[in-house]
């Protein structure tokens, strides 16, 4: 069987809210997402949807997280709080998303 390449063609990457709440500090949770072609993202998303209808056999979704720059360890699935080195996440997103 002949091995098959990839193509990149759809991406998302969760951009929180850093200025949600009442109180304008809380991080609201959403994903920016685009698309090959697409002249523009798509933002403020609560879910993503994929049918499986709308894909060839053989298409691989794939989620990456980041990981910390002190220590390497992946950051899970906490959307807050700190790395088990340290490292702040929430203050990291303030900087990456304001």
């Amino acid at each position: 069987m002949a091995d098959i390449r990839y193509q990149e063609t759809m991406w998302a990457e969760m951009k929180p809210d850093i200025y949600g709440g009442e109180s304008c500090d809380q991080h609201v949770p959403a994903w920016e997402c685009k698309a090959e072609g697409d002249m523009d993202v798509e933002r403020g998303l609560k879910d993503i949807e994929f049918s499986a209808s709308a894909f060839p056999p053989g298409t691989k979704i794939v989620v990456s997280l980041p990981c910390c720059p002190d220590c390497g360890l992946d950051a899970g699935f906490s959307q807050n709080g700190a790395c088990e080195c340290g490292f702040d996440w929430k203050a990291w997103a303030e900087e990456r998303y304001q």
